[in-house]
């Protein structure tokens, strides 16, 4: 587990251990120019996992993706929280299920709300985008997020480094966030619901673990034929005791950044 440090501490100190993220950074700890500029999948140690096959939900004859979020952020060893993510897709949405085990403590800020700092405590996390062949690296995608009480996050990233490059932009766009009725907020996740964005969770304390049920619409990115579409993700997984946290990925680089994308996989639609 690791301690909290302000956002110059983390500056100074790459390279990091695992902390608690904070509102200055989003897990977005810089790389130094001098390593992000010649940052690749080998120099971050995360070679990319084989196409994964993603399949129309309920399609007859075929078993329904899943991918596991079992490294730690930094050293890539046995992630001691792990996840399973099924990943389908509809005429409209993309449907994703978070199932998240041996989850310690379900920590959470019950006053957050949707597009607060819910990565702070205890979430599952999905960075998605489409791309126009499989060696593309994006600079924008999607990051989307659900703690164990649905309390959800959705914005797009601006990361033209591709890997968070100290001193250059780097900046997110809220999805949900424009008020649709005289209530003029979107804190409930009403916005979100409203743009298709839609998550509903349930926790088993005894069994410890919690499930995420994620529909995210195909519109966000401009696609209305999801077959033969390729895209780049990864998934992450944080728990948190109050304190510290811990940071799972699917495929984790080897610096405790989540926005690392030549360490993003690839997803084939058919």
């Amino acid at each position: 587990m690791a301690t909290p440090l302000t956002f110059e501490h983390r500056i100074k100190s790459f390279p990091f251990k695992n902390r608690k993220r904070t509102k200055n950074d989003r897990l977005c700890y810089p790389l130094p120019s001098s390593a992000a500029t010649v940052a690749t999948a080998q120099t971050l140690n995360c070679p990319k996992p084989n196409v994964v096959p993603i399949y129309r939900c309920n399609a007859p004859g075929v078993t329904t993706a899943s991918v596991q979020i079992a490294q730690n952020l930094g050293d890539r060893s046995l992630y001691v929280a792990p996840s399973t993510v099924s990943i389908c897709y509809t005429d409209d949405a993309i449907k994703l299920n978070f199932l998240n085990t041996k989850e310690p403590y379900y920590a959470v800020n019950p006053a957050y709300g949707h597009n607060d700092n819910i990565w702070e405590q205890t979430v599952a996390e999905a960075f998605i985008v489409n791309v126009p062949s499989y060696d593309v690296d994006p600079t924008t995608y999607l990051e989307f997020e659900v703690s164990p009480t649905n309390q959800t996050y959705s914005a797009f990233i601006y990361n033209p480094s591709k890997v968070r490059t100290a001193g250059t932009p780097f900046d997110h766009f809220f999805v949900g966030s424009q008020p649709i009725d005289s209530t003029n907020s979107c804190k409930d996740g009403r916005c979100a619901r409203f743009n298709g964005i839609t998550a509903a969770t349930t926790t088993n304390k005894a069994q410890k673990t919690w499930t995420s049920d994620v529909s995210l619409p195909l519109a966000l990115f401009n696609v209305n034929r999801p077959a033969g579409t390729i895209w780049r993700a990864n998934f992450f997984r944080t728990t948190f005791d109050g304190k510290d946290q811990t940071y799972g990925a699917w495929n984790a680089p080897n610096v405790i950044s989540f926005h690392q994308v030549p360490c993003f996989g690839t997803l084939q639609f058919f």
